[in-house]
């Protein structure tokens, strides 16, 4: 008994199908659009990085970030002490200023 499916070049191969006919193109009118190169959404550290907010916006949306689980936990008073201390620290961060100072030069040199 033989099988219909044989090895390449064997007699018996399967004939080629041609490619004209077939379903026909149909349009839906809708354009073709390529997405905005900008990211939707970027994190504090890509916008500062960017120059789009400056070294207090970065230490105040990342202080709030921080704290923000404290807020019923804690008086106002207390939650605004830690905040400060808190911003004090990420103002002395050399890792940071280091940052900034690349993103300062950058900004210069164009």
């Amino acid at each position: 008994m033989t099988s219909g499916i044989q090895g390449p070049g064997k007699p018996g191969a399967p004939a080629s199908v041609p490619l004209t006919g077939g379903a026909t193109p149909v349009s839906t009118g809708a354009t073709f659009a390529v997405p905005s190169a900008e990211p939707a959404s970027s994190t504090p550290i890509e916008q500062l990085r960017a120059g789009a907010i400056t070294l207090d916006q970065y230490i105040d949306q990342k202080v709030g970030e921080a704290t923000a689980h404290f807020a019923n936990a804690l008086s106002p008073a207390d939650l605004q002490s830690l905040r400060d201390e808190l911003a004090d620290h990420l103002r002395q961060d050399p890792d940071l200023a280091a940052l900034v100072k690349g993103v300062e030069i950058g900004r210069n040199e164009q």
